[in-house]
């Protein structure tokens, strides 16, 4: 029988690298609620975020970020996507939220992926 334990900590879900994101990420839930939450990375399908709350998952949002460009030009982005996972994270001291990018503008999709470039 050929069994592969999972890497500690769980199987990686991450399919394209990551950098690392601090900003301030507001969060509208499909019920209307909004939630002021920490960026912790970004890539172009997702990103992670500190979250005062538990989310549920497959749960829809909207994000509202800004990125500033190498250019040093600052954009706001608006951005959907639905709720991955959610768990509490002793090392951010709030819940680890992971959120999927689905169905945004094309502009802003646009901006991400310059602020992602190499």
């Amino acid at each position: 029988m050929n069994f592969k334990p999972e890497p500690i900590g769980g199987a990686e879900r991450r399919r394209e690298p990551r950098r690392i994101f601090h900003g301030k990420v507001l969060l509208r839930l499909g019920d209307g609620q909004q939630l002021e939450t920490r960026g912790i990375d970004l890539s172009a399908s997702g990103i992670g975020v500190e979250c005062p709350v538990n989310l549920v998952p497959a749960a829809s949002c909207e994000l509202r970020l800004s990125l500033m460009l190498k250019d040093g030009s600052i954009h706001p982005v608006t951005l959907r996507g639905s709720i991955a996972y959610a768990m509490l994270s002793g090392k951010y001291g709030a819940f680890h939220v992971g959120i999927q990018f689905a169905g945004s503008a094309r502009e802003d999709s646009d901006i991400l992926a310059r602020y992602l470039a190499p």
